[in-house]
């Protein structure tokens, strides 16, 4: 029994090292998709609000013009 329990704490201890590894890798992955995710909305928002006022400016500026 006591020969187990000796075997048994380090596989425990090597299985939280590993759990927590592997915890952190994924969050960290899962935290830059979401960074980078994050940057191309960001990046995606932009440019439609870029071309929604270019099509405004214009829109203004032909009106002014036939006017």
């Amino acid at each position: 029994m006591r020969q187990t329990k000796l075997l048994t704490f380090p596989v425990l201890i090597f299985y939280l090292l590993l759990k927590s590894f592997w915890v952190t890798l994924i969050s960290q992955t899962l935290w830059g998709l979401l960074i980078e995710n994050l940057e191309q909305l960001i990046s995606l928002i932009s440019s439609a609000l870029a071309v929604g006022l270019a099509k405004i400016f214009k829109f203004i500026i032909l009106n002014i013009y036939v006017l």
